[in-house]
């Protein structure tokens, strides 16, 4: 190494140095704002600090938004309510029992699966987190003659899901015919080949 790269390395020393003096200053500063971040605090916590939190105003204000959620998921449905709370007559218990026996009989016979591949059509009519929403759609859309049920799908960090499915269908005019009757009822289903 010759002389000239000796001196470059010696003058490339760093370009922030601190004596003693300005460290001791500079951790001062930064303690003394700390403490008073401290002091602050402790005001807050016990409510002396002129700044104030209407903690219940807060609270009342996430309740309303809440409800108007449900509210508008209810009108997006035309879920009604109290016709649900209203019911006391679990009569679709006994009906269940009287068309017990019928049922062997009343069963569409199985249908053969298309073979040109096209699978089996499905409509899925709606997804839902609440398990009696879920039910009540399949309850109205079963009174409206639609071969409903719903499943159940485990959605990792999501939860539980129910779907609310009509089906399944092997001629997609069919489904299709299906699927627009569901729109004209307002509703948003999708076609789903399996």
């Amino acid at each position: 190494m010759g002389k000239k790269e000796k001196q470059s390395l010696i003058n490339n020393k760093p370009s922030l140095q601190l004596k003693r003096r300005e460290i001791a200053g500079w951790l001062s500063v930064f303690f003394f704002v700390a403490a008073g971040m401290f002091v602050l605090g402790g005001f807050v916590g016990r409510g002396t600090a002129p700044v104030q939190f209407d903690i219940e105003n807060l609270q009342k204000e996430l309740a309303a938004l809440k409800e108007a959620v449900i509210k508008k998921e209810l009108t997006r449905f035309k879920i009604d309510v109290n016709a649900a709370n209203d019911k006391t007559d679990l009569g679709f218990y006994e009906e269940l029992k009287e068309t017990k026996d019928n049922d062997e009989e009343s069963r569409p016979p199985d249908t053969p699966k298309q073979q040109n591949g096209s699978g089996n059509l499905i409509i899925q009519v709606a997804s839902l987190k609440d398990l009696e929403i879920a039910d009540e759609m399949v309850a109205k859309l079963i009174k409206k003659g639609y071969p409903a049920y719903r499943i159940i799908v485990n959605i990792p960090g999501k939860g539980s899901w129910y779907r609310v499915r009509i089906g399944p269908y092997t001629n997609e005019s069919k489904a299709v015919s299906v699927l627009e009757g569901l729109k004209k009822d307002n509703a948003k289903p999708i076609l789903i080949k399996q």
